[in-house]
């Protein structure tokens, strides 16, 4: 997290958060102080920037004594730096005060485990997922210590654990290879077949290696030789592990850095904030004004009128969309925007590159030289190289242009397959796979698209297959690769269906960590 990052996080929770109040009500610059050192203190803690987090976070303890999140964090940072006793001490005082706050909890035990205290771990463990048994990363932590044993006993807390980790999170690939050999180990050679399998769903494309050791394990399987297919399984977890999905899991249930960084707490409890009149009053002194002129992008208006009378070419005329997105990486956001009349063939559009608040218009020697008439456009770094790419939605073949950096772009459609030829209303860019690429979806007039991401910059159109070639309707990821109808929205959606929809949008509406 960047420093300037931190401060704009700050800036945005003062303008939008609202908590609640209590008896005591703190002061309008205890709340900002609070707000200020926190995200200071998280910023350092990201770049592993130690001595500078610990100060913040004493800071912070001395601010709002009564807040279990400082102390936690500070004994975290002491984890971080091997001063396990200063850790413990402080962690204990978060403790005090959140006594079953599960993330604090993972704090201690997995301290106790780094201290060689495994039996105060697996105590601390059994007690947190008692008491919180949808903490997921409790439930792994705990399974890899019972592992840890080599037992029978060991073995079998940990497969209930990852079966209820799986409950939690069925999308999480680390949890379910790791349940798949702990199931042979115990001689569960049917419920490990059925997990292999539903990795087969939920990647049904997969380097060539690992999937002759997938075939391997799996024909292993139905031959009923659990300890055959130990060997194939384990080769197959282990290449698995490069892979963008794997680690996503990995993070999810470890923290960045793995177990020993760990998650940050970062929420405040909730009666340590400026009442709500008092942050009514913050967003009150907040003003905008209108810079438009001043900024340069009042080009468009320009170039539309330039050659036809003033009133001929109103606001209100115009067909417009945008895309926001830092496309040059200088940590400012540029702006794409197409214009266009209703009379006309062509859009005008507009690459806007922001040089400190005035935007210069680029798209001719960035080579966006398009002549479509477009309904959309979106940014998304689909190739995974750090760089935001642009994508155009027209009533006809839409275009994808590739970030090449130094501000160029190039013109990939056909090689990337996705020159869809419906009247499009709407691209969005999202890993419905959990393959760590972005997949895009397309609303379009007639039957949507969904293609998916190879990961090697092409896409290959699924929507059918995956379920998702219908209109008006919620669709719940299932987590193996496919979506379902969610019969709960119908009546909902059979209104939408009088109207005209041009919109979609992904969300995780049910908390099963898949959109």
């Amino acid at each position: 997290m960047s420093f300037k990052f931190a401060i704009n996080f700050f800036v945005w929770g003062i303008a939008v958060l609202l908590f609640a109040g209590c008896e005591k009500k703190p002061t309008k610059q205890k709340t900002i102080d609070m707000l200020t050192t926190r995200t200071l203190g998280l910023a350092y803690l990201e770049e592993n920037k130690l001595k500078e987090a610990e100060a913040e976070f004493l800071k912070l303890i001395e601010i709002a004594p009564e807040e279990a999140l400082g102390y936690a964090n500070l004994g975290l940072v002491y984890r971080r730096m091997g001063k396990y006793p200063e850790a413990e001490k402080q962690i204990k005082k978060a403790l005090a005060i959140e006594s079953k706050n599960p993330d604090i909890r993972l704090m201690l035990a997995t301290l106790y485990e780094l201290a060689d205290r495994e039996s105060e771990a697996l105590k601390e463990l059994e007690n947190t997922v008692k008491h919180a048994p949808d903490h997921v990363k409790s439930l792994y932590a705990f399974a890899e210590l019972c592992l840890e044993s080599g037992d029978e006993t060991g073995r079998r807390r940990a497969e209930e654990n990852l079966k209820k980790l799986i409950e939690q999170a069925p999308a999480n690939l680390v949890a379910r290879l790791q349940l798949i050999e702990t199931l042979l180990r115990n001689g569960k050679v049917d419920q490990a077949r059925s997990h292999l399998e539903q990795i087969g769903k939920q990647m049904p494309e997969m380097n060539k290696e690992a999937a002759r050791f997938y075939d391997t394990a799996l024909a292993l399987m139905w031959a009923n030789k659990a300890e055959d297919a130990i060997t194939p399984t384990r080769i197959f977890h282990n290449l698995l592990k490069v892979t963008a999905l794997y680690q996503a899991g990995v993070l999810d249930l470890k923290g960045p850095g793995g177990a020993l960084a760990g998650f940050p707490i970062v929420v405040f409890s909730q009666n340590n904030f400026t009442p709500i009149q008092e942050q009514k009053a913050v967003l009150g002194a907040i003003r905008f004004t209108d810079v438009t002129v001043s900024s340069g992008l009042d080009i468009i208006q320009k170039r539309q009128g330039a050659n036809e009378p003033k009133e001929q070419a109103t606001p209100l005329e115009l067909e417009t969309h945008f895309a926001l997105g830092d496309y040059d990486g200088d940590t400012d956001q540029d702006l794409y925007v197409a214009s266009g009349r209703p009379d006309k063939k062509a859009s005008m559009h507009f690459l806007c590159k922001n040089n400190f608040g005035n935007f210069v218009e680029t798209s001719s020697e960035a080579g966006i030289n398009h002549t479509t008439k477009e309904t959309a456009a979106a940014f998304a770094d689909y190739d995974n190289d750090g760089k935001l790419d642009l994508y155009i939605v027209n009533p006809g073949p839409d275009i994808l242009y590739r970030n090449r950096g130094n501000g160029k772009f190039a013109n990939v459609t056909a090689t990337a397959n996705v020159a869809d030829s419906a009247f499009g209303h709407q691209a969005l860019f999202v890993d419905l796979d959990h393959e760590g690429d972005l997949d895009l979806y397309l609303a379009n007039a007639t039957v949507n698209r969904l293609y998916r991401n190879n990961s090697d910059g092409t896409f290959t159109e699924l929507a059918e297959k995956m379920g998702l070639g219908g209109q008006y309707h919620l669709y719940r990821n299932k987590g193996d690769g496919t979506f379902e109808k969610d019969t709960r929205s119908e009546e909902f959606f059979q209104a939408l269906r009088n109207v005209i929809g041009l919109d979609a949008a992904f969300f995780d509406f049910d908390n099963d960590g898949g959109k």
